[in-house]
């Protein structure tokens, strides 16, 4: 995709971001040590600017823009997801808690573009992918901050969590524009172990199996297709064959049914334009079924709850959260509304709980 058709994206997002964050990308987060941050800000790694930053960062299909006149975020008391769901903001530069009785609340502070979030299959942690700080911030499951990932160079998009605790996280492009990549960070370290190189031009999102790899999504940088690939702890980079049509590449997860057997995991892969997410099975890949996800826009990332009952997507076409049964899809069950640009969701483990 060409520099000048994405600047699209996030013309109109530009002054409510700079307007929230007060124009700057180096806000510390409250309450997480200073040291974690290690000077590495947006604010002195990037050569491009602030502008430049927002058309080629955010990770929406092209002519989605912030909603500029949102409401207060509101939830129906009777919601039917249980637990407890997160949501990043990109359009206010804010992380939301949301629970099923009705209740939403920020949380975490200093927000610069946040994105893709991923979350501890053990634990509960969410992981923040905050892009304009070149920053992920790890929040405990009731949504307090404990740690920062430093990501010197890169914006990341997306993270995920295999459950021995390893990271991963891509990069949407570096912070000098160049290509994108995929970051893995060893349990409990707040600096990479490892970076890819090469495939992608621009990496979006990605999963993390039961055996510890990653699965990410983007476009290639040769040909400038959307593909998918396999990226080991070690950053060895497998690209995948799949026959799918994907439009706009989406969120990407693995779901387990069968007990931490690879052979009977789910790989799940979203088509932001397509409105759809496929199914296939993570062995061999072949197709397995299709869940449309009507009523919406532009689907960036989607989760599901533990139970596999309920999958959700920040909609940045309609500055909403939708929600749908699982697998069965079609119209949505539930819908948040009174966001601005929303882009990350996880449920936490404990959410159906």
């Amino acid at each position: 995709m060409s520099t000048s058709s994405r600047a699209l994206v996030a013309s109109a997002t530009i002054a409510l971001l700079a307007g929230c964050s007060g124009g700057s990308a180096t806000s510390p987060m409250s309450a997480v040590p200073s040291q974690s941050m290690s000077g590495q800000s947006a604010q002195h790694t990037q050569s491009l600017t602030r502008a430049q930053v927002l058309a080629k960062t955010l990770l929406v299909k092209p002519g989605v823009s912030a909603l500029l006149a949102h409401a207060a975020p509101a939830v129906n008391p009777d919601a039917v997801f249980a637990g407890t769901a997160y949501l990043s903001d990109s359009g206010t530069n804010e992380v939301y808690k949301i629970s099923a009785k009705g209740k939403i609340k920020p949380v975490g502070s200093g927000w610069s573009e946040p994105q893709g979030i991923g979350v501890d299959p053990v634990k509960g942690d969410v992981y923040v992918a905050d892009t304009a700080n070149s920053r992920i911030v790890e929040l405990s499951k009731t949504g307090k901050p404990v740690s920062v990932l430093n990501d010197p160079g890169q914006y990341p998009a997306g993270a995920s969590v295999t459950p021995d605790g390893t990271v991963g996280v891509t990069n949407i492009i570096s912070t000098s524009g160049g290509a994108g990549s995929v970051s893995v960070y060893a349990a409990g370290a707040t600096s990479p172990s490892c970076t890819t190189s090469g495939l992608f031009s621009e990496a979006y999102f990605l999963a993390a199996d039961s055996q510890d790899n990653f699965y990410a999504d983007g476009f290639d940088s040769s040909s400038g297709a959307i593909i998918l690939a396999e990226i080991s702890k070690t950053c060895a980079i497998t690209p995948l064959q799949i026959t799918q049509s994907i439009e706009f590449p989406g969120g990407v997860q693995i779901i387990d049914s069968g007990k931490g057997k690879k052979a009977l995991e789910e790989l799940l892969w979203g088509d932001q334009s397509g409105l759809a997410i496929y199914a296939f099975n993570l062995a061999s890949l072949a197709p397995l079924f299709t869940v449309s996800l009507g009523g919406g826009s532009d689907e960036v990332e989607f989760a599901l709850t533990k139970n596999q009952k309920i999958v959700g997507s920040g909609d940045a076409g309609t500055a909403a959260l939708e929600i749908w049964p699982w697998p069965a899809g079609g119209q949505p069950i539930d819908i948040v509304t009174g966001f601005s640009l929303p882009i990350g969701i996880g449920f936490t483990p404990s959410g159906d709980e």
